[in-house]
């Protein structure tokens, strides 16, 4: 539900930041503000991959579910409630919306890149390094953008 994955994001941003600051030293010297634009950038694009990742590894077969928290998963099936425990009920038929044009699209499509790929457990972590160095669209320092080119 959108509680658990409330929850489950606040937790993962938290070991993002941390993680990254034992990974690259040069991330300390960076201002709270471009760290926490790079930690909410690689948040985007990591959960997704992360949860294709995982649930090919548990529901190989099921394109249609992803994996948000350590032992929850979001499939078509469960939609219709994902938003029950939403405090902020004001657009929660707009966010249905959105929320089911990638359940049906978008979740599918990642699901079947994931085997394509057929990486291995090194292969993934190196990629995750990857995804966080590729800092496209965000408005940081030069010096940034060359730390984030010598690590790709």
């Amino acid at each position: 539900t959108f509680g658990i994955i409330t929850a489950s994001c606040r937790y993962l941003i938290t070991g993002i930041l941390d993680m990254v600051e034992m990974l690259f030293a040069e991330f300390t010297t960076f201002s709270k503000e471009e760290q926490w634009k790079l930690a909410v950038r690689f948040y985007d694009r990591f959960f997704m991959f992360d949860a294709c990742y995982r649930a090919e590894k548990i529901f190989p077969d099921e394109l249609n579910k992803a994996m948000v928290a350590y032992s929850a998963y979001v499939s078509v099936d469960v939609a219709d409630h994902f938003f029950d425990d939403c405090p902020n009920q004001a657009n929660i038929e707009e966010a249905q919306r959105s929320f089911m044009k990638f359940m049906n699209m978008l979740l599918p499509s990642s699901r079947v890149a994931i085997p394509k790929a057929n990486l291995d457990e090194s292969e993934f972590l190196a990629l995750i390094v990857l995804i966080f160095w590729f800092s496209d669209c965000l408005q940081m320092r030069d010096e940034i953008v060359k730390i984030g080119e010598r690590y790709r």
